[in-house]
């Protein structure tokens, strides 16, 4: 892709990924318009093209046959109308409707934020709507002017509905609109909200009707107090419930869940594949905290996880990888099924960008080093009933800024199980691990240049078995 004088003129390809998705060349955050179109898997991302920081946001576009080769598209959305001219093309979603695909998004003018349109034909070269679709006036109520954004569009039974995150008072809230005619939606109800003081809004809210149960996926900024400060990190949660979508109510009929434990997980958006299972997609990346591409003058900063599958089984939430990101890996490069204590390595065992499977089968302490080098490692251990992923020491630092949590050790409670598999993605700047395909932690980390050793240990002694397959060239 050629690029412009104005653009990034170099961009360093170290830590570049070889099967996470991740923009050419600037900045990238949310996916937008993930969606099933004419054969084709398309996805549509928050992007900055000019540098590797947030600006005034267009929608970046791809598409993919598999979910794992990703083809650039041209920028799909620019900020080129009075309703965008202030911040740009916010964050949106997709849906496909009489052989086009329709995108709702935010746009972001000097005064207020309002939801527009825009449609395809061949899902390449975009129309924009002259007005928008539900402009400022039709806002939820007690929402402010510029907090009403991220629309997530959708259809169940031929009717097309929206939910879009909002303020509420000093609070947030999840509002339902439903569609006239395509292109005109109005309010139904309030399916969320919080009235007490709260950062920010409920981002990116994502709803997804099911035959027997529904899904309700919206992100926050949490604030904790920590050794007398406040520590903030963005997170993104799950309820299983019911909606109704006539009065615009969503009942929680469990506990909220966090998706992900890893550091860098935000943003996730769904779609329905051609054969039902819902893929999720999310950025692999968290405000508020420095991005080493960017500090180091690499010309690209932000990535998308792994597609991944998510179920509810008996009232719990499931996760595993997409069955096609498996095509990424040749076959199996290296196997061991051994008792190991303390410390131990094996020849066959090393790469930057890996497959690593792993399964115990007792209850006792366990660890994997990954990515070390004389200077740097990233561990994932297990103890206790609970996986931890470590980056304290796994190469360029990665801080928090004005008060946000830098993700250095993160940790997910599996409880004490007769047997723990780990499926570990290993890329060139990021580790994912899905544990028995239920839960997952997924976080950046920049080693640097020839840390490819794995080590694994156990201080009191276990059986492991484990496999390793490396990225297809």
């Amino acid at each position: 892709m050629m690029l412009k004088i104005n653009q990034i003129s170099h961009v360093n390809p170290m830590y570049k990924p070889l099967y996470h998705f991740s923009a050419p060349y600037g900045w990238l955050n949310d996916p937008n318009g993930f969606c099933y179109f004419h054969g084709t898997w398309h996805l549509f991302y928050q992007y900055n093209p000019k540098a590797a920081r947030w600006g005034k946001m267009s929608w970046g576009h791809a598409q993919s046959k598999d979910l794992v080769t990703w083809t650039n598209l041209p920028i799909a959305l620019r900020p080129n109308t009075k309703y965008e001219r202030f911040l740009g093309c916010f964050s949106g979603s997709a849906i496909v409707r009489e052989e086009m695909m329709w995108l709702m998004y935010t746009g972001v003018s000097y005064t207020k934020s309002q939801q527009l349109i825009a449609f395809s034909r061949d899902g390449i070269h975009f129309e924009k709507m002259a007005k928008p679709a539900i402009n400022a006036t039709n806002r939820p109520p007690f929402s402010g002017r510029m907090s009403f954004r991220d629309p997530k569009i959708f259809v169940v039974d031929n009717e097309i509905y929206a939910v879009i995150g909002a303020g509420y008072k000093c609070g947030r809230q999840i509002a339902l609109y439903k569609s006239k005619n395509q292109w005109e939606f109005n309010f139904i109800g309030s399916i969320r909200s919080e009235g007490l003081r709260t950062m920010g809004i409920f981002e990116c809210p994502d709803l997804i009707i099911g035959k027997k149960t529904d899904l309700l996926i919206y992100n926050v900024i949490d604030e904790k107090k920590t050794n007398n400060s406040i520590v903030k990190e963005h997170i993104s949660f799950i309820e299983i419930g019911n909606a109704n979508l006539n009065q615009g109510t969503f009942t929680a009929t469990s506990m909220t869940v966090k998706i992900d434990s890893g550091a860098d997980f935000y943003a996730p958006q769904t779609v329905i594949s051609p054969d039902g299972r819902i893929i999720l997609i999310a950025w692999m990346q968290s405000w508020g905290r420095t991005i080493p591409t960017a500090k180091l003058g690499h010309g690209w900063a932000g990535m998308m996880t792994i597609p991944r599958e998510i179920s509810i089984i008996d009232a719990t939430l499931y996760q595993k990888p997409a069955k096609e990101i498996y095509a990424a890996f040749d076959s199996q490069k290296a196997k061991v099924d051994c008792f190991i204590k303390e410390e131990i390595s094996f020849d066959t065992f090393s790469g930057s960008s890996f497959l690593l499977r792993i399964a115990i089968s007792e209850e006792s302490d366990f660890g994997v080093k990954i990515r070390k080098g004389n200077q740097c490692e990233t561990i994932v251990r297990y103890e206790y009933g609970t996986v931890f992923v470590d980056r304290s020491h796994s190469g360029h630092a990665i801080k928090g800024k004005n008060g946000h949590d830098n993700g250095a050790i993160k940790a997910c409670f599996i409880g004490k199980l007769t047997t723990v598999k780990m499926e570990i993605f290993v890329d060139m700047s990021s580790v994912e691990v899905f544990i028995n395909d239920k839960y997952v932690l997924s976080s950046t980390i920049y080693p640097f240049s020839e840390s490819e050793s794995i080590v694994f240990y156990s201080k009191k002694g276990i059986h492991m078995q484990a496999e390793l397959f490396h990225p297809k060239k």
